[in-house]
Parts: C-alpha cells; structure tokens; sequence
C-alpha cells in the first residue's frame, strides 16, 4: 500500500481518516498538526510533527491529503496546497464510496479535492 501523510489533525482529519480506511489503498504512516506534540494520536495515528516536515516526508516519497478543514476561510488549504505543489507531492485521492452518486468530487488548484455534499461520518475517535 502507499503511504499516506495527513495534513491537520482536527475534526476533518477524522473524517477523511473514515474515508482512507474504508478504500483500503493507502496506509496512514502519520499525521502533521501544529497544535498536537509529536507522540499524541488522533484516532489511533500518530502525530508526527508540524507542516514543517513536509519538505523532507516529500522526499521520502509518501503521498499528502490536507486534511485541514475550512472554517471562515481556504486561506490556509491553498497555502499548503501551493507549498505541496511547488515540492512536486504526490497528492493523493481518495474515494468515500458511501457518498452518494448524484454529487461529484472535483479537483480544484486551490483546496486540492473536495466534496459537494458533506454527509455523516462513521468516524470513532478522540484526540488523545
């Protein structure tokens, strides 16, 4: 399997979590949030440091999801994002299969990959 990085450790991050366990298709090797110390988890993953590794995890070939989610703003995401890009990362794509069909995933240069419709999440996790 591929190994996969989650960039932010909040609520999002246990939803997209949800979605890469059920594809089965990438192994989360850990997960970068500022406001988590390296060694805590986030549903069962480790947190492995800040965006500040992100440089060298790039070079170690894993493959990113920006987990980060979007409350007032995508300010954020599109920074991280246009970072990852200029790094060449390999960005990675999952599917939830349990989303409906009549809503589409869409590639976007500025929030990498989002869904139209945000349904309910099984995720069963807490920080720690």
């Amino acid at each position: 399997m591929k190994k996969l990085i989650l960039i932010g450790g909040g609520g999002h991050c246990k939803s997209a979590i949800d979605v890469v366990e059920t594809e089965n298709k990438y192994t989360i090797a850990g997960i970068l949030d500022i406001n988590y110390r390296p060694g805590m988890q986030v549903c069962d993953y480790p947190v492995i440091g800040t965006d500040e590794a992100i440089v060298s995890l790039v070079k170690e070939d894993y493959e990113f999801i920006i987990t980060l989610g979007q409350i007032k703003t995508a300010e954020l995401r599109m920074k991280i994002f246009n970072h990852l890009k200029s790094l060449n990362a390999k960005i990675a794509t999952v599917y939830n299969s349990y989303a409906s069909s009549h809503y589409k995933l869409r590639r976007s240069n500025r929030t990498q990959l989002y869904n139209q419709y945000q349904g309910s999440c099984r995720t069963r996790c807490n920080h720690r």
